[in-house]
């Protein structure tokens, strides 16, 4: 528990310092956008399992939070992103939570521009690194790190919309790409994280 909780602390530490290092970027870069969002997860996991086991395939509702950049190019943007989002599922009374530190990197289209406002299209790959895992039966909780893949690969797909003032909105759906069991075999089958998250935050400097 104690070697969970420091590494805990060490990610959000490096959140943070991530947060200013894109601000510091930012600032430097005029035609860097840089920002802050927050939002809800509806999380489930997809899996694949025998008959009679306990499948958490159902949804659980969470919290994602994090910073973002946007490099603009010619016709298109690369937004990168540094995210800390609650994942997981829920089995009847059971449910079981992932926190993960995930960091999306996204091709980014903008479709129109009026009045101030950005409607935007994009889509690329996230890595996650999973800090907190824990199941619960609805009065107990206990800590199953050691039965989830330290680290996830997912694929994301959303789009959203910069109002004037620089309050920004966007959705995204995130397949997870890789088995997060780590004591589930090759052969039974594979359990994959699923989640639609919508989210609410602003561009600095607007």
């Amino acid at each position: 528990m104690t070697v969970r909780c420091s590494v805990r602390a060490v990610v959000v530490s490096m959140l943070v310092l991530a947060a200013f290092g894109w601000g510091g970027a930012a600032r430097c870069a005029s035609a860097q956008d840089f920002g802050a969002k927050i939002g809800v997860n509806v999380a489930s996991v997809n899996i694949d399992g025998t008959p009679g086991e306990v499948l958490f395939n159902g949804q659980r509702v969470g919290v994602v939070a994090g910073a973002f950049m946007v490099r603009p190019f010619q016709d298109w943007s690369l937004q990168a992103e540094g995210l800390v989002t609650v994942k997981g599922a829920k089995h009847g009374d059971a449910t079981i939570r992932l926190t993960y530190l995930e960091f999306p990197v996204l091709a980014r289209v903008d479709l129109t521009h009026a009045s101030g406002q950005r409607v935007h299209l994009f889509s690329g790959p996230a890595v996650g690194f999973n800090f907190d895992a824990a199941s619960s039966d609805g009065t107990t909780s206990r800590d199953v790190g050691d039965e989830i893949e330290g680290m996830d690969v997912s694929w994301v797909l959303g789009g959203g919309v910069t109002l004037h003032g620089g309050l920004i909105l966007d959705a995204r759906y995130t397949v997870g790409l890789r088995n997060i069991r780590s004591d589930l075999a090759p052969e039974i089958g594979s359990a994959k994280n699923r989640t639609f998250s919508v989210m609410a935050g602003f561009v600095f400097g607007k």
